[in-house]
Formats: structure tokens, C-alpha cells, sequence
């Protein structure tokens, strides 16, 4: 399975593409909807309930038959969206979520003159 990355990369390229040379390449997109649904469904296996998810779902529903002026306003808002959600979720994966607990000591022997027995729960394993 792909992670978020490589996904938010595979959708910006075409996208990026278009955009270059002020749009001059916005002809060349061709059933962009199939391919940012597909793209949405693996990032939704990998991030449950997210706003940017469906914005970007949104915002490709009916891409292909939309003007070339109404596509470059979408692939705009698409490409601040992805850009943002990349940051947010590569924040929340950067960032724990609580501080990491210290490992306690390692308990080592018996204090000299102690004896397992007084410790039920710790079994002698000394040669009598």
C-alpha cells in the first residue's frame, strides 16, 4: 500500500503539469475524475474522516466536463489543498502525540543479605 505521500504526489503531478507555462498544458488532461477518485479512495485507506479528503474529492467531481477556465480555478484551490494537507498530516506524524515515557531501570540482582523469598512473586533460581 502506497503512504500519503506518495499518493498527495501522484494526484499533484498531472495537476502541476497543467499548471506549467501558465496553464498552457490544461488540454492535456483527460479523465482526470477517474483518477482523483481512485487516488481518493487509497488516501481514505490510510486517513479516516479528513475535511481535505473530500474537498479534493469535491472539487474533481466533474472536472472533465468543465471549461478550461473553471478547471485551472480547481486545479488552484486543489493544489493549496493537497499542499496544506501534506503539511498538516506530515506535522501530525512529526509531532508525538504525548512525550515518550522513560524506560524504568532494570531491577538487576538482589540487594546483598536480600533473599527471592521474602518476594513471593520472584522465583529463586540460584543453586541451593
Amino acid at each position: 500500500m502506497d503512504d500519503l505521500k506518495t499518493i498527495l504526489d501522484r494526484i499533484k503531478k498531472p495537476l502541476s503539469f497543467a499548471a506549467r507555462d501558465e496553464f498552457a498544458h490544461i488540454k492535456s488532461l483527460a479523465a482526470m475524475e477517474a483518477f482523483i477518485k481512485a487516488q481518493v479512495e487509497n488516501l481514505k485507506r490510510i486517513v479516516k474522516d479528513s475535511h481535505e479528503i473530500a474537498e479534493i474529492e469535491h472539487l474533481f467531481a466533474g472536472f472533465d466536463s468543465l471549461s478550461q477556465e473553471n478547471k485551472k480555478d480547481r486545479i488552484i484551490k486543489a493544489v493549496a489543498v493537497i499542499d496544506a494537507f501534506g503539511q498538516t498530516e506530515k506535522a501530525a506524524v512529526d509531532t508525538p502525540s504525548r512525550p515518550p515515557k522513560e524506560a524504568p531501570p532494570h531491577p538487576g540482582t538482589l540487594p546483598p543479605g536480600e533473599s527471592a523469598k521474602q518476594f513471593p512473586f520472584i522465583k529463586d533460581r540460584r543453586p541451593s
